[in-house]
């Protein structure tokens, strides 16, 4: 979905991928005819420590989780999500049920799944309003500490007790 997006996103932006395995983004750049005209970096899979840096050096953080999956669009909570809320960066991510169980769009861009067009707009419109990304970021932060660890194992603790 992001590489979908990459031909709609502004000109002079550096799209950083960070994750995948060699084999995976070796065939990527094989298929991906977008990949030529376009400045992306694919820097594979990182150990989880240095996650943290790519995070702060980003301008925004995608969540491009995609419809037709009952899974995905309901269920899915990843990590990620979280990891991007303590960023304190902007997020764009899927309008989804899943994704808006914890974002809404006071905490971030929320796209229609799916929509590579619609992505792109969204982030440009972050690139275009750096204060509008840091009010975003702001309200996710926020958001983020009620998601620790030590306040779902309150919830969990509380459930099993009654």
């Amino acid at each position: 979905m992001l590489l979908q997006s990459v031909q709609f996103i502004k000109k002079n932006s550096l799209l950083v991928l960070v994750g995948g395995k060699k084999q995976e983004i070796e065939s990527l750049k094989k298929t991906s005819n977008i990949l030529d005209d376009r400045d992306i970096l694919m820097v594979g899979q990182k150990p989880h420590n240095l996650i943290p840096y790519y995070i702060k050096a980003a301008d925004v953080l995608v969540l491009p989780n995609k419809a037709g999956d009952v899974w995905s669009e309901y269920y899915t909570s990843p990590l990620k999500l979280f990891e991007y809320m303590a960023g304190r960066r902007p997020i764009v991510a899927s309008n989804l049920p899943s994704i808006r169980e914890v974002l809404d769009k006071e905490s971030a861009m929320l796209f229609e799944a799916n929509n590579p067009v619609d992505l792109a707009e969204k982030i440009n419109l972050l690139i275009d309003n750096p204060d509008l990304g840091r009010q975003l970021a702001d309200k996710a932060f926020q958001k983020v500490t009620n998601y620790t660890w030590d306040k779902r194992a309150q919830i969990i603790i509380k459930f099993i007790l009654g």
